[in-house]
């Protein structure tokens, strides 16, 4: 699993905290983008540390949703498992769309 200890903070124990009060008041991650997350581990091992963590997920979909995003450009994908949160913001809006720059 990414390890999702943030730099930014004065020491282990301050992102530590932040960390267990971000995951503590966020909403989870829809069941079949969490077994995305899952099989990307198992089938790619170390080199699942490429996907975005399952916080920054939750934050890109939060976000999307919060800002009422009806179009959604991502620039690269691994496997696509921020595209899927972010999708899942725009879910049930009309017109809304997602599209995947691969470079």
């Amino acid at each position: 699993m990414k390890d999702e200890i943030a730099v930014i903070y004065p020491n282990e124990t301050v992102s530590t905290a932040v960390l267990k009060y971000c995951r503590e008041r966020s909403l989870p991650l829809p069941p079949h983008i969490e077994r995305h997350a899952e099989l990307t581990e198992k089938e790619l091992g170390d080199k699942s540390e490429m996907m975005v963590s399952r916080l920054q997920a939750q934050y890109l979909l939060w976000t999307a949703r919060s800002l009422g995003a009806k179009k959604v450009l991502e620039v690269g994908c691994f496997t696509g498992f921020s595209a899927l949160a972010l999708a899942e913001a725009l879910k049930g809006i009309e017109g809304a769309k997602v599209n995947i720059l691969v470079p």
